[in-house]
């Protein structure tokens, strides 16, 4: 009976090895801020087990000043909705989660920004390279912090229930609004308020 009752533990033991998918987060400083959270998730080769169900568990991500240069795997926290990736040398995003609502990615060397899920609410940005940001598709974008950009352009004829915006320190030379009452200082090029 014990033959059989060990049998049975190593066969599922084995079972569960055999469904997890391992792969490389190439960046060894993003790949450590995941393991200081959730060891349990990686083998002896520091690889990540994307069926590993504490990464689940991953709401909340703050990878903040932690020297990172890539977020590569970070698809793979399908559950994540807030995002701090703040103060780090990145030059690029990849695809994020599509369950993300609030991505916060200051201070980086960003030139641009990959597609957004549209259930991104708020979107903080600000001190980076961008020359571009495409919001049309965040449609429940209630604030934007975009300043100190590069940005020469900002439509925001989709984003009706946008409440705060910061687009100081860019050049605009156009910015496109439906549906709203802002209030737009012009020595500073900084929007401070709606009103209906």
């Amino acid at each position: 009976m014990k033959k059989l009752i060990f049998t049975c533990l190593l066969f599922l033991f084995f079972a569960n090895i055999t469904k997890a998918q391992f792969v490389e987060i190439p960046d060894s400083n993003f790949r450590n801020a995941l393991m200081a959270t959730n060891a349990f998730c990686f083998n002896a080769s520091n690889q990540m087990d994307t069926t590993c169900s504490l990464i689940g568990l991953f709401v909340e991500l703050d990878v903040s000043s932690k020297m990172i240069g890539s977020l590569e795997g970070i698809q793979y926290l399908k559950n994540l909705k807030e995002l701090n990736c703040s103060y780090n040398q990145l030059t690029s995003l990849p695809s994020l989660p599509s369950s993300l609502t609030n991505l916060n990615c200051i201070w980086n060397q960003l030139s641009s920004l990959p597609s957004l899920p549209s259930s991104i609410n708020g979107l903080v940005c600000f001190n980076n390279q961008l020359t571009s940001l495409d919001v049309a598709p965040l449609v429940n974008l209630t604030y934007l912090f975009c300043g100190s950009n590069q940005l020469t352009t900002l439509d925001l004829s989709n984003q009706t229930k946008l409440e705060l915006l910061s687009c100081d320190n860019n050049n605009l030379l156009s910015l496109f609004i439906k549906n709203t009452k802002i209030f737009y200082n012009y020595t500073s090029n900084s929007f401070i308020g709606f009103s209906d």
